[in-house]
């Protein structure tokens, strides 16, 4: 009924994500990007997509425009963090888990992540 309401590609992406499916969520938000290029949520959802798929360097690009975008979104910064945990790079991480936790100080998947990120660093 509105092929341009982005908000509508976003909400079929994230259901698209949930069951699996990255491929048809990944297209879903480029189509909700397209018409909405300044959605941050279009952007780190497809962020979350391409880490379901070991698209790291993908992931991370567009958790940074979604960042950029909306500088005080703890989401991004917690989102970008899981990026960099899983790439190993325990110290980028918790860098990300701590700006997410400044920002939102009760951010309990933010404190969760970054004491993973120090265990797996060895601390």
């Amino acid at each position: 009924m509105k092929p341009d309401y982005a908000f509508a590609y976003i909400n079929r992406g994230t259901a698209f994500k949930d069951k699996g499916h990255n491929y048809r969520a990944i297209r879903d938000y480029d189509r909700a990007i397209h018409l909405k290029s300044d959605e941050a949520s279009a952007y780190t959802n497809r962020g979350n997509a391409y880490l379901n798929q070991g698209e790291y360097d993908q992931a991370i690009r567009d958790h940074d425009e979604a960042i950029r975008l909306q500088p005080d979104f703890a989401g991004g910064y917690n989102n970008r963090g899981v990026v960099y945990l899983n790439k190993r790079q325990f110290d980028r991480a918790i860098e990300d888990f701590d700006e997410a936790i400044r920002l939102e100080t009760d951010f309990s998947e933010a404190i969760q992540n970054r004491a993973l990120a120090f265990q797996r660093k060895g601390q």
